[in-house]
Protein backbone atom coordinates (compact mmCIF):
# COMPACT_ATOMS: atom_id res chain seq x y z
CA UNK A 1 0.00 0.00 0.00
CA UNK A 2 1.82 3.06 -1.16
CA UNK A 3 -0.14 5.77 1.31
CA UNK A 4 3.24 8.11 2.48
CA UNK A 5 1.23 11.13 1.01
CA UNK A 6 -1.98 10.14 3.46
CA UNK A 7 0.23 10.37 6.85
CA UNK A 8 -1.17 11.06 10.01
CA UNK A 9 -0.33 14.83 10.59
CA UNK A 10 -1.52 15.58 6.99
CA UNK A 11 -4.97 15.42 7.13
CA UNK A 12 -7.54 17.07 9.34
CA UNK A 13 -10.32 14.89 9.86
CA UNK A 14 -12.42 18.03 11.28
CA UNK A 15 -14.88 16.99 14.37
CA UNK A 16 -14.94 13.37 14.91
CA UNK A 17 -18.20 11.92 14.92
CA UNK A 18 -17.63 8.33 15.67
CA UNK A 19 -15.11 6.03 16.74
CA UNK A 20 -14.90 2.18 17.01
CA UNK A 21 -12.20 -0.40 18.43
CA UNK A 22 -12.16 -3.67 18.20
CA UNK A 23 -9.12 -6.53 18.56
CA UNK A 24 -8.27 -8.74 15.67
CA UNK A 25 -10.30 -12.46 14.99
CA UNK A 26 -6.93 -13.92 15.91
CA UNK A 27 -6.20 -12.92 18.96
CA UNK A 28 -9.91 -13.40 20.08
CA UNK A 29 -9.35 -16.98 19.17
CA UNK A 30 -6.00 -17.25 20.77
CA UNK A 31 -7.74 -15.85 24.03
CA UNK A 32 -10.48 -18.39 23.33
CA UNK A 33 -7.91 -21.55 23.46
CA UNK A 34 -5.93 -20.11 26.36
CA UNK A 35 -9.46 -20.12 28.39
CA UNK A 36 -10.32 -23.27 27.09
CA UNK A 37 -6.49 -24.75 27.86
CA UNK A 38 -6.28 -23.35 31.37
CA UNK A 39 -10.06 -24.86 32.26
CA UNK A 40 -8.51 -28.21 31.25
CA UNK A 41 -5.82 -27.39 33.22
CA UNK A 42 -7.70 -26.53 36.40
CA UNK A 43 -10.40 -29.30 35.92
CA UNK A 44 -7.26 -31.74 35.83
CA UNK A 45 -6.19 -30.28 38.96
CA UNK A 46 -9.14 -30.77 41.02
CA UNK A 47 -8.11 -33.00 43.98
CA UNK A 48 -4.88 -32.72 43.80
CA UNK A 49 -4.13 -29.70 46.28
CA UNK A 50 -4.30 -27.04 44.05
CA UNK A 51 -7.04 -24.19 45.00
CA UNK A 52 -9.21 -24.66 41.79
CA UNK A 53 -11.06 -21.29 43.33
CA UNK A 54 -7.77 -19.28 43.21
CA UNK A 55 -7.24 -20.45 39.78
CA UNK A 56 -10.36 -19.26 38.55
CA UNK A 57 -10.40 -16.09 39.87
CA UNK A 58 -6.40 -15.66 38.17
CA UNK A 59 -7.63 -16.79 34.84
CA UNK A 60 -10.30 -14.48 35.01
CA UNK A 61 -8.49 -11.84 35.98
CA UNK A 62 -5.42 -12.76 33.73
CA UNK A 63 -8.16 -13.17 30.45
CA UNK A 64 -9.93 -9.77 31.40
CA UNK A 65 -7.06 -7.92 31.26
CA UNK A 66 -5.77 -9.83 27.87
CA UNK A 67 -8.62 -8.73 26.42
CA UNK A 68 -8.51 -5.26 27.57
CA UNK A 69 -5.19 -4.94 26.82
CA UNK A 70 -5.88 -6.48 22.95
CA UNK A 71 -8.44 -3.61 22.31
CA UNK A 72 -7.20 -0.70 23.62
CA UNK A 73 -3.75 -0.96 22.89
CA UNK A 74 -2.73 0.20 19.41
CA UNK A 75 -0.10 -2.39 18.54
CA UNK A 76 -2.90 -5.17 19.30
CA UNK A 77 -6.00 -3.28 18.28
CA UNK A 78 -7.59 -1.88 15.12
CA UNK A 79 -9.25 1.99 15.40
CA UNK A 80 -12.12 3.35 12.99
CA UNK A 81 -12.59 7.21 13.41
CA UNK A 82 -14.96 8.89 11.53
CA UNK A 83 -14.74 12.56 11.25
CA UNK A 84 -16.34 15.37 9.49
CA UNK A 85 -13.95 15.51 6.62
CA UNK A 86 -11.89 12.32 6.43
CA UNK A 87 -11.63 9.02 8.51
CA UNK A 88 -8.62 7.43 9.95
CA UNK A 89 -7.95 3.70 9.83
CA UNK A 90 -5.15 2.56 12.74
CA UNK A 91 -4.31 -1.39 12.57
CA UNK A 92 -1.75 -3.25 15.01
CA UNK A 93 -0.81 0.69 15.51
CA UNK A 94 -0.12 1.60 12.42
CA UNK A 95 -2.52 4.61 11.48
CA UNK A 96 -3.32 6.73 8.13
CA UNK A 97 -6.01 9.32 7.28
CA UNK A 98 -8.13 9.36 4.38
CA UNK A 99 -9.71 12.49 3.19
CA UNK A 100 -13.15 11.64 1.43
CA UNK A 101 -12.15 13.72 -1.52
CA UNK A 102 -9.77 11.65 -2.07
CA UNK A 103 -11.17 8.07 -2.39
CA UNK A 104 -11.87 7.17 -5.63
CA UNK A 105 -13.14 3.60 -4.89
CA UNK A 106 -14.76 1.20 -2.08
CA UNK A 107 -16.76 -1.43 -1.34
CA UNK A 108 -17.81 -3.05 2.01
CA UNK A 109 -18.68 -6.69 3.24
CA UNK A 110 -20.72 -7.35 6.20
CA UNK A 111 -20.69 -10.77 8.30
CA UNK A 112 -23.26 -11.37 11.20
CA UNK A 113 -22.53 -13.91 13.96
CA UNK A 114 -25.31 -15.41 15.63
CA UNK A 115 -25.59 -18.21 18.47
CA UNK A 116 -27.93 -20.79 18.69
CA UNK A 117 -30.12 -20.27 22.16
CA UNK A 118 -33.15 -21.74 23.02
CA UNK A 119 -33.76 -23.25 19.57
CA UNK A 120 -33.45 -20.20 17.74
CA UNK A 121 -30.38 -18.31 16.67
CA UNK A 122 -29.56 -15.49 19.33
CA UNK A 123 -27.49 -12.28 16.87
CA UNK A 124 -24.11 -11.80 18.93
CA UNK A 125 -22.80 -9.35 16.73
CA UNK A 126 -21.30 -8.35 13.28
CA UNK A 127 -18.32 -7.52 11.48
CA UNK A 128 -17.58 -5.11 8.94
CA UNK A 129 -14.65 -5.14 6.15
CA UNK A 130 -13.32 -1.80 3.91
CA UNK A 131 -11.69 -1.46 1.07
CA UNK A 132 -10.52 1.92 0.28
CA UNK A 133 -8.99 2.98 -2.58
CA UNK A 134 -7.66 6.60 -2.44
CA UNK A 135 -5.74 8.71 -5.92
CA UNK A 136 -2.43 7.78 -6.44
CA UNK A 137 -2.76 4.96 -4.18
CA UNK A 138 -2.53 1.16 -6.09
CA UNK A 139 -3.63 -1.36 -3.60
CA UNK A 140 -7.21 -0.88 -0.63
CA UNK A 141 -6.77 0.05 2.26
CA UNK A 142 -8.36 -2.26 3.93
CA UNK A 143 -9.98 -2.14 7.50
CA UNK A 144 -12.07 -5.15 9.42
CA UNK A 145 -14.33 -3.51 12.65
CA UNK A 146 -16.58 -5.12 14.52
CA UNK A 147 -20.19 -3.84 15.63
CA UNK A 148 -23.36 -4.52 16.91
CA UNK A 149 -26.55 -3.91 14.93
CA UNK A 150 -28.40 -2.55 18.36
CA UNK A 151 -25.67 -0.42 19.48
CA UNK A 152 -24.01 3.13 18.27
CA UNK A 153 -20.88 1.52 16.76
CA UNK A 154 -23.58 0.71 13.68
CA UNK A 155 -24.20 4.17 13.43
CA UNK A 156 -20.41 4.46 13.13
CA UNK A 157 -20.58 2.59 10.35
CA UNK A 158 -23.30 3.88 8.61
CA UNK A 159 -21.57 7.36 9.06
CA UNK A 160 -18.85 5.95 7.22
CA UNK A 161 -20.51 4.60 4.48
CA UNK A 162 -22.43 7.71 4.11
CA UNK A 163 -19.32 9.98 4.13
CA UNK A 164 -17.28 7.47 1.49
CA UNK A 165 -20.39 6.92 -0.55
CA UNK A 166 -21.30 10.89 -1.00
CA UNK A 167 -17.85 11.81 -2.18
CA UNK A 168 -17.32 8.93 -4.14
CA UNK A 169 -20.94 9.49 -5.95
CA UNK A 170 -20.18 12.99 -7.22
CA UNK A 171 -16.73 10.91 -9.20
CA UNK A 172 -19.29 9.00 -10.76
CA UNK A 173 -21.61 11.59 -12.13
CA UNK A 174 -18.35 13.58 -13.65
CA UNK A 175 -16.74 10.01 -14.97
CA UNK A 176 -20.74 9.19 -16.37
CA UNK A 177 -20.36 13.35 -18.04
CA UNK A 178 -16.75 12.73 -19.67
CA UNK A 179 -16.76 8.59 -20.62
CA UNK A 180 -21.03 7.90 -20.61
CA UNK A 181 -21.50 5.47 -18.20
CA UNK A 182 -19.76 4.00 -14.80
CA UNK A 183 -19.59 0.42 -13.95
CA UNK A 184 -21.58 -0.54 -10.78
CA UNK A 185 -21.92 -4.32 -11.28
CA UNK A 186 -20.69 -7.39 -13.05
CA UNK A 187 -21.12 -6.05 -16.80
CA UNK A 188 -23.76 -3.84 -15.64
CA UNK A 189 -22.75 0.08 -16.18
CA UNK A 190 -24.74 3.00 -14.96
CA UNK A 191 -25.72 5.78 -17.80
CA UNK A 192 -27.72 8.79 -18.21
CA UNK A 193 -30.20 6.62 -20.30
CA UNK A 194 -30.26 3.35 -18.41
CA UNK A 195 -28.72 0.30 -17.59
CA UNK A 196 -26.37 -1.45 -19.86
CA UNK A 197 -26.00 -5.16 -19.34
CA UNK A 198 -23.84 -6.87 -20.91
CA UNK A 199 -23.73 -10.91 -21.46
CA UNK A 200 -19.53 -11.86 -22.07
CA UNK A 201 -20.99 -14.99 -23.24
CA UNK A 202 -22.49 -13.89 -26.36
CA UNK A 203 -20.73 -10.81 -26.37
CA UNK A 204 -23.79 -8.73 -26.77
CA UNK A 205 -25.38 -5.86 -24.71
CA UNK A 206 -28.98 -4.71 -23.71
CA UNK A 207 -29.89 -1.18 -22.59
CA UNK A 208 -32.90 -0.72 -20.03
CA UNK A 209 -34.47 2.63 -19.65
CA UNK A 210 -34.67 3.79 -16.55
CA UNK A 211 -39.30 4.09 -17.09
CA UNK A 212 -39.07 0.43 -17.70
CA UNK A 213 -37.57 -0.41 -14.40
CA UNK A 214 -40.38 -0.07 -11.76
CA UNK A 215 -38.52 -1.00 -8.27
CA UNK A 216 -35.91 -3.29 -6.53
CA UNK A 217 -35.30 -5.01 -3.26
CA UNK A 218 -32.55 -5.48 -0.96
CA UNK A 219 -31.50 -9.39 -0.12
CA UNK A 220 -28.88 -10.83 1.98
CA UNK A 221 -26.56 -10.24 -0.61
CA UNK A 222 -27.77 -8.65 -3.89
CA UNK A 223 -29.94 -5.30 -4.71
CA UNK A 224 -32.96 -7.03 -7.06
CA UNK A 225 -34.32 -5.26 -9.79
CA UNK A 226 -37.49 -5.40 -11.35
CA UNK A 227 -39.34 -4.26 -14.47
CA UNK A 228 -42.88 -3.02 -14.61
CA UNK A 229 -45.25 -5.68 -13.79
CA UNK A 230 -42.96 -8.61 -13.26
CA UNK A 231 -42.94 -10.41 -10.64
CA UNK A 232 -39.27 -11.68 -10.68
CA UNK A 233 -36.32 -9.45 -10.51
CA UNK A 234 -34.23 -9.12 -14.46
CA UNK A 235 -30.97 -8.41 -12.58
CA UNK A 236 -29.33 -8.70 -9.30
CA UNK A 237 -26.37 -6.20 -8.35
CA UNK A 238 -23.70 -7.74 -5.20
CA UNK A 239 -23.91 -5.19 -2.70
CA UNK A 240 -20.22 -5.67 -2.11
CA UNK A 241 -19.27 -4.81 -5.73
CA UNK A 242 -16.54 -2.06 -5.90
CA UNK A 243 -18.71 1.34 -5.76
CA UNK A 244 -21.80 -0.13 -5.48
CA UNK A 245 -23.01 2.15 -2.76
CA UNK A 246 -22.51 5.56 -4.34
CA UNK A 247 -23.63 3.70 -8.07
CA UNK A 248 -26.61 3.00 -6.46
CA UNK A 249 -27.41 6.10 -4.85
CA UNK A 250 -26.70 7.67 -7.94
CA UNK A 251 -28.57 4.94 -10.16
CA UNK A 252 -31.71 5.99 -7.88
CA UNK A 253 -31.75 9.39 -8.22
CA UNK A 254 -31.17 9.53 -11.66
CA UNK A 255 -33.98 7.09 -12.18
CA UNK A 256 -36.22 9.68 -9.98
CA UNK A 257 -35.63 12.87 -11.83
CA UNK A 258 -36.25 10.44 -14.98
CA UNK A 259 -39.72 9.39 -13.29
CA UNK A 260 -40.18 13.53 -12.56
CA UNK A 261 -39.80 14.29 -16.20
CA UNK A 262 -41.81 11.79 -17.64
CA UNK A 263 -44.73 12.70 -15.38
CA UNK A 264 -44.17 16.30 -16.51
CA UNK A 265 -44.21 15.24 -20.44
CA UNK A 266 -40.89 17.25 -20.05
CA UNK A 267 -39.56 14.19 -22.66
CA UNK A 268 -37.53 10.64 -22.47
CA UNK A 269 -34.64 10.87 -20.56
Amino acid sequence: MNASHLSSGQCDLGPVMGTIRCTSERLQIALCIVAVVAFVVLYKSYGTGFSVGWGIVGMAVFLTGAALAFKYLPFFSTRFVIGERGLEVSVNGKSVRIPYDQVSEFSERHTHRFMRLGGGNAYVGSRAEFEILVDGCQRPIKCNCEYHREKSTAKTIELAREKLSASVELKLARLIEGTGEVAIGPSVFLSFDGLRIEDPKFQTSRLVPFEDIETWRKSDTDMLLYKNGDGMPFLALPLDFTNFIPGFALLTKIHHQCGQDNHATVGKC
